[in-house]
């Protein structure tokens, strides 16, 4: 069974894809400025194979439980310690949800891996990626 539609548009939320209608992509030049890159998701989407749609539903569980665990760090970010209990933490100054941001960006690589896509190109949420850049001619 293919992809749902609720799970292609998680898909473009974690890779950090814009989830509008191709309508009202802006124009550059006359030219849809995303379609590249929504055309190689899209079509990367529509054509998995059988076995491999576990897997990309696989990680968009494992990205949409992070997420909830990062709204939940958040809202303990004030307490790092409670008497004799201490959160972990990664290095010196990193809290919960730094580590938490981490995992994500390690799983959305995956996700985007497994679709043989890349993140969306300039999305603040992808900024310092080590993911490829699509980059358009001026």
């Amino acid at each position: 069974m293919p992809l749902s539609d609720q799970e292609k548009m998680l898909v473009r939320k974690h890779l950090g894809y814009p989830t509008i209608s191709q309508a009202v992509v802006p124009q550059q030049g006359g030219y849809p400025i995303a379609t590249a890159v929504y055309f190689v998701l899209e079509g990367a989407m529509d054509h998995l194979l059988a076995g491999s749609i576990g897997l990309v539903q696989t990680k968009i569980a494992q990205l949409e439980n992070i997420e909830n665990a990062l709204d939940s760090a958040i809202q303990r970010l004030a307490a790092s310690r409670l008497g004799d209990l201490v959160l972990r933490t990664g290095r010196s100054g990193e809290s919960e949800p730094d580590l938490l941001r981490k995992e994500r960006a390690n799983r959305r690589k995956e996700l985007a891996d497994l679709l043989g896509v890349q993140l969306y190109p300039g999305a603040l949420q992808n900024m310092g990626s080590t993911n490829s850049i699509l980059r358009y001619p001026s």
